[in-house]
């Protein structure tokens, strides 16, 4: 787990896992361009290649590694491609991939009181997704 037994055993000991706040997002070089991205996911361009010659026409300066990664969530999320003319009904996308790593870390190792004062989109995601008994 990449911790001392001893530390494990502490918590334990506790009941509870020590409170570390939640970390604010980074911006990256991509993000102006997301909205671009999706867009033309949307309308069925899956060249990675082609997405990037059309990002660098716009002015992007980021690494190609970074676009691709971006496209992977894309695929991920399995956004449809839409065609002209046609509606643009989604099928219904799995909340919990849009989580990342430590936002689900996060959901997961907190408090149910701290889960309720702190209604935000991540929250109902894991609630919507949760078996009804």
């Amino acid at each position: 787990m990449g911790m001392a037994p001893r530390t494990v055993r502490q918590w334990l000991d506790r009941g509870d896992i020590p409170y570390s706040g939640s970390r604010k997002p980074r911006a990256s070089l991509i993000d102006p361009y997301k909205t671009y991205l999706l867009e033309r996911w949307q309308q069925g361009c899956r060249q990675g290649a082609q997405l990037e010659r059309e990002l660098r026409a716009k002015g992007y300066k980021g690494s190609p590694r970074a676009i691709y990664r971006y496209l992977e969530t894309l695929d991920a999320l399995s956004f449809p491609a839409r065609k002209s003319g046609s509606p643009s009904a989604t099928k219904p996308l799995n909340p919990l991939l849009a989580l990342s790593a430590p936002q689900a870390t996060w959901l997961f190792f907190r408090k149910q009181e701290d889960l309720r004062g702190r209604r935000t989109r991540e929250p109902s995601a894991v609630e919507a997704s949760e078996p009804t008994p």
